[in-house]
């Protein structure tokens, strides 16, 4: 409820700034930096780099902008750490999972892809990722889920996964030579994690559809840029008899330089570090397991913009 009530005020105050800025061009600018993708995704990703820097209507102010469209890839690569824990009421079976005592808070490679459009004053975002983390331990305690047992002092493979999509328009609250954002939009979250031993397999994998909010700040120096984006989603709801609450955050620093310039295209490449937090807890007649994920490390977008002039 508090975070629908953030977006409706969010979306009040994008509002307000655009009645009283109606002759401002560049007012909705677009700049997907103001997604948390993510981008995750991504990841997260999640989408979230510069497809327009300030300096390049300067270059073309002759030249009236008709529409533009724009693709990226992100390479991350991001550690694992954080645990999983739970409950069963029916057996009182208790386990807790720490990734980095068995060997599953290692680092890995992901790509994540990103599309966005612009026509006028309008435009949309979409942005895809997924990343997977496996590791192998002895099991201290029996790992019940379901009613399904490991018995503890197993060899036990874990899997952990998680993929963000998200699709969202952008709000430039601020934009002159430095720029502030507003992203609004959804993101649906699907989350798996599986333990395996002895031919018997436990866990579960859900998708989670969550509403977000963003904001960005960018510093711009001709064809450098300076970017900091933060932004969170939240579900609350029930899936096949579980009571969950799913809280999920992200932020990000990078630098970026544009370094290809010539007629309709521009290319921008950024180097960065991310941080993605997951924290699930679910429900049910008593038993209840819980899941908090944290994803760190650095990453690489390049991203290629083509703008139609009239």
């Amino acid at each position: 409820m508090k975070l629908w009530l953030a977006i409706f005020l969010s979306i009040i105050l994008t509002i307000t700034v655009n009645a009283q800025a109606q002759d401002l061009k560049d007012l909705y600018e677009f700049d997907d930096e103001l997604q948390p993708d993510f981008l995750a995704l991504s990841e997260t990703s999640s989408g979230d780099d510069a497809w327009k820097d300030p300096s390049i209507k300067v270059q073309t102010q002759d030249q009236e902008e008709l529409w533009d469209i724009g693709a990226g890839l992100r390479f991350n690569y991001l550690r694992l750490t954080g645990g999983i824990s739970g409950y069963d009421a029916e057996t009182g079976n208790m386990f807790d999972i720490d990734y980095s005592a068995v060997g599953m808070d290692s680092y890995s490679p992901s790509v994540a892809l990103a599309l966005a459009g612009k026509y006028k004053k309008f435009n949309l975002f979409f942005g895809a990722s997924r990343g997977k983390y496996t590791g192998s331990f002895i099991s201290k305690n029996d790992i019940t889920i379901d009613g399904e047992t490991i018995p503890a002092g197993s060899n036990v493979d874990g899997e952990i996964d998680m993929g963000i999509y998200s699709l969202s328009t952008t709000f430039a609250l601020i934009q002159k030579k430095h720029d502030l954002g507003l992203g609004l939009g959804f993101l649906i979250l699907d989350t798996g994690m599986k333990f395996s031993a002895e031919g018997k397999n436990i866990g579960d994998s859900h998708i989670f559809p969550m509403p977000f909010l963003a904001l960005s700040g960018r510093l711009n120096f001709d064809k450098f840029r300076i970017v900091g984006v933060g932004g969170g989603a939240y579900f609350d709801g029930n899936i096949d008899g579980y009571d969950y609450t799913v809280w999920y955050y992200t932020a990000d620093v990078r630098a970026g330089y544009e370094f290809y310039k010539k007629g309709n295209y521009t290319a921008i490449i950024n180097l960065g570090y991310r941080t993605l937090y997951m924290d699930s807890k679910a429900s049910k007649n008593g038993s209840w397991f819980e899941e908090k994920d944290r994803y760190a490390g650095p990453f690489m977008s390049i991203l290629v913009q083509y703008t139609k002039y009239r």
